[in-house]
C-alpha cells in the first residue's frame, strides 16, 4: 500500500486530475510529458555478441517469462538467482541501468555452462542493434491483453490512486506515441521486429503460443540457442518456467514501486493468461484496439497476420 503521506497527496491531487480527465486533457498531458521527459536509454556502444540472447518484447508481453526461459535453457534447468536482473542486463531500464540491472559489460554468461545469457529490451527494432553474432527472441502479445496487463501494472507500481480511467488508458494506447516509455506504439514495435523473423538468429513467438504449448516454445528457444536439452533437462527447464513456479518466487522478478504512490505488493507475474481482456475492456474498446492495430500494421506494410490471430468477432 502507498504510504499515508502518499495517499494524502493523492487525495489532494485527484480532484484536479478528475477535471483534467473530464476535459479530455489526460492523453495530451501524458503526451507532453513523454515528449519532454528523459529519453529511454539504449545499448550505447555495446554490440550484442555470441553470448547474448536478446529478449525483445513490448511492455507487458511476457518479458520476464521469456527471460526465465532463456536463462533456464542457458543453464540447462539449473539456473538460480536472487533477482532476474542479476543475470539479465536491461540496457533501456528506466533511470540508470545499473540501478536496476547488471551492466551489459558484466560477463554474466560465464556462470552458464552454455556460455549464454538473456538480455532484456523493450526498444523498437530501429533503436536496438541487430548483429549476426547474437540471438534474438521476439515475443508478441495480443494488444488488448497488453492494455489490461499494463493498466494493472502501472496503477500498482507507479500511479496508485492517480491512475487515469481505463478509457483514458485505452486512448493513450491508441495515441500517436503509445503508452510505452521505450517501446513506442505497439504496431510500430511489432512491425519492426516481425520483419526480422526470417533471419536465422531471430525467433518470433506469440505469447499465446507459449501459453498453449510451453514445452514446444522452450524447444524452439533451445534450438535457436543451439542448446541440446535431453528429456530430463527439458523437464527441469519447464518446471522452472510455469506460472505457478514463477509466482512462487515472484519477488525474484518484481521491480518494486517506482513512486511513493506505488505498492510493494505489485507483482510482475500476475495471471499469465491469454484472451482475458474482457475483464477490464468493453466490447467497443476491444474493437477499437483491433481496428487501430490492424490498420496501422497495414499502413506500415507489415505482413503480421493480425486479423487471423488477434481480431475477435464482434
Amino acid at each position: 500500500m502507498p504510504s499515508p503521506r502518499a495517499q494524502a497527496v493523492a487525495r489532494g491531487v485527484s480532484p484536479v486530475l478528475r477535471v483534467v480527465e473530464r476535459l479530455g486533457l489526460w492523453v495530451r498531458l501524458l503526451s507532453v510529458l513523454g515528449r519532454f521527459g528523459p529519453r529511454p536509454a539504449d545499448f550505447g556502444e555495446y554490440l550484442p555478441g555470441e553470448h547474448d540472447v536478446v529478449v525483445a518484447t513490448y511492455e507487458k508481453s511476457g518479458t520476464n517469462w521469456m527471460l526465465q526461459i532463456v536463462h533456464q535453457v542457458a543453464t540447462v534447468g539449473l539456473g538460480r538467482f536472487d533477482h532476474i536482473h542479476d543475470v539479465a542486463p536491461w540496457p533501456d531500464a528506466p533511470g540508470s541501468q545499473t540501478s536496476v540491472a547488471v551492466p551489459l559489460e558484466e560477463p554474466t554468461w560465464r556462470e552458464a555452462p552454455t556460455g549464454l545469457r538473456p538480455v532484456k529490451t523493450h526498444l523498437p527494432r530501429e533503436a536496438a542493434p541487430l548483429t549476426d553474432a547474437a540471438r534474438y527472441v521476439v515475443v508478441i502479445r495480443d494488444p488488448k491483453d497488453v492494455v489490461v496487463s499494463s493498466y494493472h501494472f502501472v496503477r500498482g507500481i507507479a500511479l496508485g490512486p492517480l491512475m487515469p480511467s481505463v478509457s483514458t488508458w485505452v486512448e493513450l494506447f491508441l495515441s500517436e506515441q503509445g503508452f510505452a516509455p521505450s517501446g513506442g506504439p505497439w504496431p510500430e514495435h511489432v512491425a519492426g521486429w516481425w520483419a526480422e523473423r526470417q533471419r536465422p538468429n531471430v525467433l518470433a513467438l506469440r505469447y499465446e503460443e507459449l501459453v498453449a504449448d510451453l514445452p514446444g516454445g522452450i524447444g524452439q528457444v533451445a534450438d535457436l540457442m543451439g542448446v541440446d536439452l535431453d528429456p530430463q533437462a527439458l523437464e527441469r527447464v519447464r518446471s522452472h518456467c510455469t506460472f505457478e513456479a514463477m509466482r512462487a518466487v515472484g519477488e525474484r522478478f518484481d521491480l518494486g514501486p517506482f513512486t511513493p504512490l506505488g505498492s510493494q505488493q505489485t507483482r510482475m507475474v500476475r495471471r499469465g493468461a491469454a484472451g482475458g481482456s474482457a475483464e477490464l475492456l468493453t466490447a467497443e474498446q476491444r474493437r477499437r484496439i483491433d481496428d487501430h492495430c490492424e490498420s496501422a500494421l497495414h499502413r506500415l506494410g507489415s505482413d503480421f497476420p493480425y486479423a487471423e490471430v488477434y481480431r475477435a468477432e464482434w
